[in-house]
């Protein structure tokens, strides 16, 4: 018994068909009527047809020219007639039929002429009568009159046409020419030389499929588009499509669903699977009982082609109580999530291709040979590259290539880096235009920005910008736009330069016009210049090496939109004089400057990042700054120079791990959790270093914790301070966090913990902020604004307790009366610095 591994092989050598249809028929009874008709309707649609009278070579057997034949025809139509089975020749030539059916994959469509098929199928009536006659002609020879009978049986079980006697037979001949017709366009002759890479994926997906199994399966195969889903699934459905009672392969259901709609879907795979006319049904909706009642006892293989919505899927493939036992569905998709919605068995993700297999389908493209062309292996090196083993892009720019000179290589390739492949493109986009607008927006921004950045990072920034990435990310990723590798986002090249493109699109001639810049030429270009540039919302500027700059002092200010800042080893010549106030994040890492404008950070910001700075203090005098931030956060954070944790953490330790008792009767007082900690590296730390705070509840974890991640090198002392709302812990961890002792107290700490070389804590602090914490703090800075009075000397970090709440000091206190340097929150929804 074959096994998956040998369809490949077999596949291969398939051989080149020498005709579309064999013509399978008792001559005396249908050759100067039905079979003269059919096979001049065939003719006239250019289908080439073998019938036992034509195109016989002389001076050979029949019976061997009947049997080449059959072997090279992509379809055998046996039309079964009441005569049919009294001829040993028509018997013989049926069962060379089934047997190349199993060996060469044709297709067997059968037609019962004014017979019904279960006279065939069970050799009742006429054909029971032929087979008296055989019993007693062949009582020497069982076996072939068992073969036989196997023959009659597999072929009358298979989906065909049923003439009877009312049926105008004109029509019957046209509905079989236009199926034969269809078909044809269907059934795939592919070369399998260009199938690089094939063989493996070709291995797992009939694994996945288990032919041998009588259950019913459902399997997924998803990816971006370009990867090769539709043909690995054209060719795994040449492979097995002789294995089953009935097969359709529906494709590009994405366009056509929206052209005809499903109602004209769902009549063609009944047609397909039935052999019918389209069947009469009024609404998409009705249709169910009809594939069920229909389809249930055949053993049938469907492929769903590139479907892209549930309902696709509900109304061609619902259940899989509609079909037959061992029926196979495959479905190729883009969105793993309407495969598991539609609980399919197994999700197959066909990969890109590796370099051997790359370069060895560009150049069957591109010089139809196995290998590179003398003189081109350098040029042929670098567009595989490009390609980055994505099936389309290498076969589309091998074959655009193809008999171009050395000189036309080169110029295409400088053309690449700011005008991609067209074709290619509007394949990638496809999934791209069908995103909701938060959607594009994270798409655009890790294309330009955060390609291969860790994804808790990524979250953060565009938490910040009110982009919701929790399910932005997830959908990204279930279309196939994104990945996961480890916690780090990965896109493939093409997707990156597709959105990279798209931005280039808004303004090919002015980068300032466009509204995320990433190069280092466009940004200088753009700061040097004192023009307005309100486009712009996005700019992210990540320098291997330190690098001095003479940007214009007033350029930031003339991007009234800039909402993402990200600057990193950049040595400014000239401060900025003013930030835009809708800026909403700020990642000024190694800012060289030892002081930070009292005017520089905008009314909006949300996060701040500033690590391993050269900034001393952050600016002199008192400053009152309000940073709105989005009310959907849950908690809040922040890195910052400085090197002792402020009074206002009244429970402070040593080392990395705090616990206090806490009224549990305060519970409805509580406004949300505040923590300080102090942390250095005594040498560069590695780039992957993570800090994590857990909250620990009655001696239990509980899944309350906030992680920074990716912390660059910071010699010198950082503070970081977090602040989480309740909204931000789960039941379970509430109703832990508040169950309380004999006493009437509740018992909760914190424990810090890192991860990676380098990085030491050295002190925490923590502090459950309640109702009157807000009402004190408030008054307070009242108080202190209205007398003047200076609450630190250094920096404090404050923010409303309504919402999350950081309270921070950097360098040395100053006691101006009382408790003032405890000074806290004020303004609803902002953080609030106040600064000396």
């Amino acid at each position: 018994m074959s096994t998956h591994k040998d369809s490949w092989t077999a596949f291969s050598s398939t051989p080149t068909w020498k005709y579309d249809v064999f013509l399978s028929f008792r001559g005396a009874d249908i050759r100067n009527s039905f079979v003269s008709n059919l096979y001049a309707a065939l003719k006239l649609k250019g289908i080439v047809t073998f019938k036992d009278d034509e195109r016989l070579e002389k001076g050979k057997p029949i019976s061997l020219d009947l049997s080449e034949a059959i072997e090279q025809s992509r379809f055998a139509i046996v039309i079964f007639s009441r005569d049919y089975a009294s001829s040993k020749w028509c018997l013989d030539e049926l069962t060379k039929i089934v047997e190349c059916k199993k060996e060469t994959r044709i297709i067997v469509l059968p037609v019962f002429y004014k017979v019904d098929p279960s006279d065939v199928r069970n050799q009742r009536n006429s054909f029971g009568q032929a087979f008296d006659k055989h019993e007693i002609r062949f009582k020497q020879n069982l076996n072939k009159l068992q073969m036989w009978k196997d023959a009659l049986k597999e072929v009358a079980d298979t989906s065909g046409w049923h003439l009877q006697n009312s049926q105008p037979e004109a029509e019957f001949i046209q509905d079989i020419v236009e199926m034969i017709v269809h078909k044809l366009n269907f059934t795939f002759s592919i070369d399998t030389k260009g199938l690089i890479g094939m063989k493996s994926q070709v291995d797992d997906l009939m694994s996945h499929l288990a032919i041998g199994l009588d259950n019913v399966r459902m399997i997924g195969i998803r990816g971006m588009g370009g990867i090769g889903k539709t043909t690995l699934a054209r060719v795994v459905y040449s492979i097995i499509y002789n294995k089953f009672d009935a097969c359709s392969f529906i494709s590009n259901i994405r366009e056509d669903s929206k052209k005809f709609g499903l109602l004209r879907l769902r009549q063609e795979l009944l047609r397909e699977l039935l052999m019918e006319r389209p069947l009469n049904m009024h609404n998409v909706d009705n249709g169910d009982f009809v594939i069920k009642n229909r389809l249930r006892h055949k053993r049938i293989l469907l492929v769903l082609d590139d479907v892209t919505d549930l309902d696709q899927l509900n109304k061609l493939a619902g259940k899989r109580d509609w079909f037959g036992r061992g029926s196979r569905v495959i479905i190729t998709t883009r969105d793993e999530r309407l495969l598991l919605k539609h609980e399919v068995d197994i999700i197959h993700e066909p990969m890109e291709l590796i370099y051997d297999d790359a370069m060895h389908l560009f150049s069957l493209n591109a010089f139809k040979e196995d290998h590179p062309a003398m003189g081109f292996l350098t040029l042929s090196q670098k567009f595989v590259q490009y390609a980055n083993g994505l099936p389309l892009a290498i076969e589309v720019l091998g074959s655009f290539l193809f008999t171009r000179s050395i000189k036309e290589w080169k110029n295409a390739l400088d053309r690449l880096k700011d005008y991609p492949e067209r074709n290619i493109l509007d394949v990638l986009q496809i999934s791209f235009d069908e995103l909701h607008y938060t959607e594009k927006e994270i798409f655009l921004h890790i294309a330009c920005f955060f390609n291969h950045e860790d994804k808790n990072l990524v979250e953060e920034i565009l938490d910040c910008l009110d982009l919701f990435p929790l399910i932005g990310l997830g959908v990204l990723i279930d279309k196939s736009l994104l990945k996961l590798n480890g916690n780090k986002l990965w896109m493939h090249d093409l997707l990156q330069e597709m959105g990279r493109d798209m931005v280039r699109e808004e303004c090919r001639k002015d980068s300032g016009k466009r509204s995320r810049i990433w190069l280092y030429t466009d940004i200088d270009n753009e700061l040097t210049k004192n023009m307005e540039k309100e486009a712009i919302e996005g700019m992210v500027l990540k320098l291997p090496e330190p690098k001095e700059v003479y940007w214009h002092c007033e350029a930031f200010s003339k991007m009234c939109n800039l909402k993402l800042l990200v600057i990193r080893n950049v040595n400014l010549f000239h401060d900025p004089q003013k930030l835009s106030n809708g800026l909403r994040f700020l990642d000024w890492s190694g800012y060289p400057s030892k002081k930070f404008p009292s005017h520089l950070l905008p009314d909006e910001l949300v996060g701040l990042h500033m690590c391993y700075s050269n900034i001393e203090r952050f600016w002199k005098g008192t400053k009152g700054l309000s940073l709105q931030y989005p009310s959907f956060l849950n908690k809040c954070d922040l890195v910052i120079p400085g090197s002792k944790i402020s009074k206002w953490f009244y429970h402070q330790s040593m080392g990395a791990e705090l616990n206090i008792s806490e009224p549990s009767h305060l519970c409805n007082e509580w406004m949300g959790i505040a923590v300080c900690v102090l942390f250095f590296s005594n040498h560069q730390i590695h780039k992957n270093c993570i800090i994590s705070c857990f909250l620990t509840a009655n001696g239990e974890d509980t899944s309350i914790m906030s992680s920074i991640f990716n912390i660059p090198m910071v010699l010198s002392d950082h503070l970081w301070l977090l602040y989480l709302c309740p909204q931000f812990c789960d039941k379970n961890s509430l109703k832990l966090l508040w169950e309380c002792d004999a006493n009437g107290f509740s018992q909760i700490g914190i424990r810090i913990e890192t991860l990676g070389q380098g990085l030491e804590v050295k002190q925490c602090g923590f502090r459950m902020v309640y109702k009157k914490d807000v009402e004190d703090l408030n008054q307070t800075m009242v108080q202190c604004s209205s007398n003047n009075i200076a609450p630190y000397e250094g920096l404090d970090v404050h923010h409303n307790f309504d919402n999350p709440v950081i309270v921070a000091e950097g360098n040395k206190v100053k006691q101006s009366r009382g408790d003032c340097d405890e000074v806290g929150p004020s303004g609803e929804g902002s953080f609030n610095l106040t600064i000396q």
